[in-house]
């Protein structure tokens, strides 16, 4: 066996989260790759047992490269009735259900609408460990109330998987003592320890893998989305030589970003909670009009919030990164899951003719380089720029290799005019506060193409305009060329993928390109603008096909620039793609059109 799938659900206060991270740190520690896709509840604290109030936690691993948390799991930990009926349809038919039987009493069992008899008519290897009773059995000897005891159930599932995985437990506490200290941590390693030797005393153990990863020689860390955003955003000072600020406001799956950032502290990375979404992004327009590096974080509402700023950012041709860490929508929606639901949204969303650059994570291990790549950009060219993100990419975690950190001084126009523009890029050169003499003006009214001066007149606005326009699209030339899946064919039928489909693709691709030789894969970061080579591939193929997590957004605006056929894959459950609904979408795509 290759990869190794594990699944693992119960109440959203069971620490399943805290469980799955720390088992996936176990598995980074034994030179294998990963992938996760953390499930959280939409709301806050749902009823306990209940299926709206299930979290869940799915890691693939193995001995190659690790594209996707995997489609079916090969053990299923259930701590609860609710867990089990949620989840269930995750686990292969040869594959191992583990469960709590304190999870699985009657008042579980109702609350969850379960019927405790289908258990036995499950037919699948099946594994009662009493992870409640053995963990409150293991802290009989601490004066607190069962139900704090109970806390620590995660934390005997965690000793029990490690000794499956055949880790030592002793690095299993070098995790847990990075995150807690004091009588916490003292019970913690208790129950480790308990749940370690029972897995041992029952011989219990996770399938052995044919072979371990192989990285190149460097240090790596495994590490979510959201964390490498961030920082990405803590060495930009050491990177560009130049301060940051940024400008946030708590909403889900994008907070983590400020969090981290908060913790830190840095003197050159200023980081203000705002009181709002529209405050969040002038506070950091305005460290932009004082020189330094503006950055603002949210979610798709948030995004909806800041489009009169990133509007006046485009008018006044300042740098400002607008991270967007996409969820299912619309209005609230499905806030904790997973949707590319707002590229249209930051293509077309603010009045006038405004664009704006838009290049896009495909996930948590790319995120840092993106990230970094979206701010040199933005300063050499002197614009807004988004910076796509999603709930899967901010929550999920890969292995990623720690980069040498190395200042960076991307090409930048200079002139004493603060009017004139760069032959090469169009950018006007980024103003520097603190010139004795010089008043500095900033403002959305529309200016005069020479001296800067507000101005009315019609054919200057329509020279700007078209400026503005064709600044952003001599992008084209200076972001990295597109380039093809290894085993792509030079014909035929084109899968393109952008966003966090990539590694779901990936595979999918790879699985129908052994038995079909004139289909090919291509993933975009940059959307808009297309990379300068875009055109000349696309023009190769027939036919494209486009997976999303949305109803059909960049397909549709794919249509309006390319006449060609185009497909549309998508999917709008809260979920990713998984590599076999892939499979059979477009094989079924294929089959239609040699009919």
């Amino acid at each position: 066996m290759r990869k190794f799938v594990v699944t693992i659900a119960g109440d959203s206060g069971d620490g399943i989260q805290l469980l799955g991270n720390a088992f996936s740190d176990n598995v980074a520690l034994k030179n294998l790759d990963l992938n996760t896709l953390p499930d959280f509840p939409a709301e806050i604290r749902a009823p306990a047992g209940t299926i709206h109030g299930v979290s869940g936690f799915q890691i693939q691993y193995g001995g190659e490269k690790i594209n996707t948390a995997g489609n079916k799991s090969d053990v299923f930990i259930a701590f609860n009735a609710a867990a089990l009926k949620k989840y269930f349809k995750t686990l292969k038919p040869t594959g191992v259900l583990i469960y709590d039987s304190a999870g699985f009493d009657a008042k579980n069992c109702k609350l969850a609408g379960f019927d405790l008899a289908e258990l036995d008519t499950i037919p699948n290897k099946k594994l009662e460990v009493a992870f409640s009773s053995m963990t409150k059995e293991a802290l009989s000897g601490y004066g607190v109330e069962d139900k704090a005891k109970d806390k620590n159930k995660n934390i005997f599932a965690l000793g029990f998987l490690a000794f499956a995985l055949d880790t030592s437990i002793e690095k299993t506490k070098t995790i847990l003592k990075n995150k807690f200290k004091g009588p916490q941590l003292e019970m913690m390693e208790i129950v480790l320890k308990k749940g370690y030797h029972y897995a041992e005393t029952i011989e219990f153990a996770l399938e052995k893998l044919d072979e371990k990863a192989q990285f190149k020689k460097g240090y790596y860390r495994n590490i979510t989305g959201n964390s490498a955003i961030a920082l990405a955003i803590l060495s930009a000072p050491k990177i560009f030589g130049r301060n940051v600020f940024f400008g946030g406001y708590p909403i889900t799956p994008a907070s983590e970003i400020l969090h981290e950032l908060a913790k830190q502290n840095l003197k050159e990375v200023i980081v203000k909670q705002a009181e709002d979404e529209i405050a969040a992004a002038t506070m950091a327009l305005g460290a932009a009009y004082a020189g330094h590096i503006g950055i603002t974080a949210s979610a798709g509402p948030g995004i909806d919030l800041k489009q009169e700023a990133i509007g006046l950012a485009h008018m006044a041709e300042l740098p400002l990164l607008i991270i967007d860490v996409q969820r299912a929508g619309p209005s609230t929606g499905l806030p904790t899951k997973v949707e590319q639901s707002d590229l249209s949204l930051v293509l077309n969303g603010r009045h006038g003719d405004c664009p704006v650059p838009v290049v896009a994570i495909r996930n948590p291990s790319s995120a840092f380089e993106t990230t970094i790549q979206a701010i040199e950009m933005m300063i050499k060219f002197q614009t807004p720029i988004y910076l796509l993100s999603d709930a899967m990419i901010a929550n999920g975690s890969e292995l990623w290799e720690i980069p040498k950190i190395e200042p960076k001084a991307p090409h930048q126009y200079s002139d004493m005019s603060p009017y004139n523009r760069s032959d090469d890029t169009m950018a006007r050169p980024w103003t520097e506060l603190r010139q004795e003499g010089v008043n500095y003006i900033a403002g959305g009214l529309e200016k005069d193409y020479l001296t800067g001066a507000i101005s009315y007149e019609g054919i200057n606005h329509q020279k700007m305009v078209e400026t503005r326009f064709q600044k952003i699209m001599n992008m084209s030339e200076h972001i990295p060329l597109c380039v093809l899946e290894k085993n792509s064919s030079s014909k035929g039928t084109l899968v393109l993928s952008w966003g966090s489909t990539y590694g779901a693709v990936k595979e999918a691709f790879h699985a129908i390109n052994k038995d079909v030789n004139d289909i090919a894969h291509l993933h975009l970061d940059w959307i808009f603008p297309f990379p300068k080579n875009f055109q000349s591939i696309i023009n190769h193929y027939d036919r494209i096909i486009v997976p999303e997590l949305n109803h059909g957004q960049f397909a549709d605006y794919l249509a309006a620039h390319y006449k060609k056929s185009i497909f549309k894959i998508n999917k709008i459950q809260g979920t990713p793609f998984f590599e076999d609904e892939l499979i059979k979408s477009i094989i079924d795509i294929l089959k239609l059109e040699t009919l």
